[in-house]
């Protein structure tokens, strides 16, 4: 690893940018008399740590540290388990399914009720699984006591505990399976419950991002629909007041959702979390109008699942990633749901609440055409999609930069500190008491310095904040698929900006043989998690010395872009151009001056480096990757051996896939890559190439891409377009058909005609 990346250069970096935000932020604060009169207290505590903060960031004190030992490299990757064969890497869990069977989507679902209610012989999913099977069974007092307290101490993620209770509640009301204590249990910590920001009392839970939002808003609409006339005593309403109270963001988060897409576009992690909120609402809902919505969001969502499906593998662009779904098929949380839904995968490890959601509904079903689109084999499958809004047209759909009743809006598009908003960030931060809050609380103890009067967006105008990055703004992506592989790739995604959890592109030919690039954020790298999500939720990451350090910090090692690149995709190739900008912005940790790919070596059946390229064959689908700046790999002697490291600012990735349909053998396959003429300028960072079977692709960090000299255009694409499905952008409308029958969704009309 780079030495001018460690994590102790990161911290010095990060303490003189904090210096210099104070810099940036002083005349404004001596302009306003309340701001000024709390100067001298906090001044003098600041004082006080001065010194140390100089000193370590100057280097005048100086701590010789031992250089920490290199990870092991199985601790970063692969999962734990795992063992190097392709075609059986992690014996002893459910296997992967890569064609779907006999059995119809009920017959999976009595499937998964058994498997959940194996998996979890003595929990809260594991009992409403028995419940649903009309078999007894035992839930652990000590298990509903993790639930209670991890709402009672307002934890972060407490949403995520809070939908396994209501479930279950629910399934209680139908098949008894608590015992009285337990359902008191779990309802008095309901009841008593945080649902919104504008509720008093401290908490530690993250309310505003997309997924989260539409938690808290379920459990609060399906608790007060549950318990009318009970007081919640947070905030001393009824429950038929909080049912009231959240019918309207429900209705208004899945309109968004149906018309612009999700800003969490194709997150494995947080699409799963949205499924179950919205599945739990389509069975539970007495509202009609909430119940007909959420079917048809449910059926939204997973025909945008189907359509970036690879064998079982939701392998598409990510607009937030973790490791354990990008690094491997076996890991990522819709798992269990897909193989539920379409019968191919692996029913995993995570996700498991999820599944059971779909498992235990009486009133959803998956129409056959979605059943049938994430399973269809055609020789190819091009399908293009934009999803979300841009942060600049806010107020062309109807959002006010100033309004604040729409900060959860532009919270849940990751716009927090954004000049546009930056006013609004305070103010709401100010009305809902958040500075000591998760995210909020960097600025805990100097927030009352933060000037009020309306022009910090204007003042740093020109300059970057470090949470900028995680702004989740419009994407246009595109997936190509055949049998033998796919490519899915987020077009010219903001070339050169700040990136957060975004997964810019990813290649596929198998759960476990996958390329993606990436520019780091951190050498920091997630851990993997235990068994399945019925234990606590955590957020963490460990550092180079292998201690587990708490942390909320984004990108990562492999998740993520610290700087995005310019991507694009025509069919089977992706040229990937990066133009690492070392600038670091007011809070940011470092800069790594390197891009590098994922490629796991072991996960093929055959590896190959020839003339620069890395090919590799996965069954009978082959890809070849090339770096212009010569790679080394990390670890090459290492048996799962997958990091291929580039140095520099500037470099341009190609990759492009094939099977012996299009190219007759691995071997044609090498000759046709190779022998294609290809050219490069790391100066003006452009890059032409002969394609086989696509002809003469030239692309450019400052010019378009062009096929054979014509432009191809990568923005402004339908609401999703391909051969099965089309929507128009803002319409909420989706016509889905095959050769045996056909469908339409309208939001607006609630029509959910699945008889054609």
């Amino acid at each position: 690893m780079p030495e001018d990346a460690s994590n102790a250069t990161e911290r010095k970096q990060e303490r003189l940018a904090l210096l210099h935000f104070g810099a940036r932020l002083l005349p404004a604060i001596v302009r306003e008399p309340e701001r000024v009169r709390v100067f001298p207290s906090l001044a003098a505590t600041g004082l006080k740590r001065l010194p140390s903060m100089l000193g370590s960031a100057l280097g005048r004190k100086r701590v010789v540290l031992a250089t920490p030992p290199e990870p092991d490299p199985s601790r970063r990757y692969p999962p734990p388990g795992a063992v190097p064969d392709p075609a059986n890497p992690y014996p002893g869990r459910d296997p992967w399914t890569w064609q779907p069977g006999e059995e119809s989507y009920e017959d999976r679902q009595a499937r998964f009720l058994e498997i959940c209610a194996a998996r979890d012989p003595d929990g809260l999913l594991g009992g409403a699984a028995r419940a649903c099977l009309q078999v007894e069974g035992l839930v652990s007092s000590e298990i509903i006591a993790k639930y209670v307290n991890r709402l009672d101490g307002r934890l972060d993620c407490a949403d995520f505990f809070a939908i396994h209770m209501i479930h279950a509640l629910y399934i209680n009301e139908r098949t008894p399976f608590l015992d009285t204590d337990q359902a008191t249990a779990l309802k008095q910590a309901l009841l008593r419950f945080k649902y919104w920001l504008d509720e008093p009392g401290d908490h530690d839970m993250i309310f505003f991002t997309e997924n989260h939002q539409v938690l808290f808003h379920t459990v609060e609409f399906l608790a007060g629909q549950l318990f009318p006339a009970e007081i919640f005593t947070n905030n001393g309403m009824t429950g038929s007041w909080h049912q009231a109270r959240a019918r309207g963001p429900i209705l208004e988060w899945m309109k968004r959702r149906a018309k612009w897409g999700y800003s969490e576009w194709a997150s494995s992690e947080y699409f799963a979390e949205d499924l179950e909120a919205l599945v739990l609402l389509a069975e539970f809902s007495d509202n009609a109008e909430i119940t007909e919505k959420a079917m048809i969001s449910v059926d939204i969502l997973l025909l945008h699942v189907a359509c970036d499906l690879f064998h079982g593998y939701f392998a598409s662009t990510h607009g937030r990633a973790y490791e354990k779904e990008i690094l491997t098929g076996w890991e990522f949380d819709m798992a269990p749901a897909v193989k539920l839904v379409w019968g191919t995968g692996t029913y995993g490890r995570e996700g498991v609440m999820t599944a059971l959601s779909l498992a235990a509904s009486t009133r959803y079903r998956p129409p056959d055409a979605i059943l049938r689109l994430g399973v269809e084999e055609p020789a190819t499958f091009e399908s293009h999609e934009r999803s979300g809004i841009l942060f600049a047209d806010a107020e062309q759909f109807g959002l006010s930069y100033d309004r604040i009743g729409d900060a959860p809006a532009f919270w849940g598009m990751g716009a927090f500190t954004n000049r546009p908003v930056l006013d609004l960030f305070v103010r709401a931060a100010d009305r809902w008491s958040l500075w000591n809050t998760p995210f909020f609380d960097v600025a805990k103890d100097v927030h009352q310095l933060i000037p009020r009067r309306g022009n910090l967006g204007t003042r740093f105008s020109g300059f970057d904040l470090e949470p900028d990055r995680i702004l989740l703004d419009q994407v246009n992506k595109v997936t190509f698929r055949t049998p033998d592989y796919m490519l899915s790739t987020a077009q010219c995604y903001h070339p050169g900006g700040r990136g957060n959890q975004h997964h810019i592109w990813q290649a596929t030919l198998s759960p476990d043989a996958i390329a993606f690039t990436t520019n780091p954020g951190s050498l920091d790298y997630a851990e993997w998690g235990a068994e399945g999500d019925t234990g606590n939720f955590a957020v963490g990451a460990s550092g180079a010395s292998g201690a587990t350090i708490p942390s909320r910090r984004t990108p990562t090692y492999w998740a993520g872009q610290n700087r995005f690149p310019k991507a694009v995709q025509h069919r089977n190739l992706a040229i990937i151009l990066y133009h690492v900008d070392p600038r670091r912005a007011i809070g940011e940790r470092a800069v790594h001056p390197f891009t590098h790919a994922f490629f796991p070596k072991w996960a093929f059946n055959e590896v190959e480096e020839k003339d620069g390229w890395v090919f590799g064959r996965a069954r009978s689908g082959y890809i070849a990757l090339w770096s212009a700046v010569p790679a080394a790999w990390e670890n090459p002697d290492d048996t799962f051996c997958h990091d291929l490291v580039a140095k520099g600012t500037c470099n341009a990735w190609i990759c492009m896939l094939g099977n012996e349909k299009e190219h007759s053998s691995f071997e044609e396959f090498k000759k046709d890559v190779v022998l294609a003429r290809k050219t490069c300028d790391l100066d003006t960072l452009s890059v032409s190439f002969d394609v086989p079977q696509l002809g003469a692709v030239e692309v450019a960090w400052r010019s378009p891409l062009r096929i054979n000299g014509h432009a191809v255009t990568v923005r402004g694409y339908p609401r999703l377009s391909n051969q099965f499905c089309e929507s128009s952008f803002g319409s909420g409308q989706y016509r889905v058909e095959d050769e045996q029958a056909s469908f339409v969704l309208d939001f607006d009309a609630m029509t959910r005609d699945t008889t054609g």
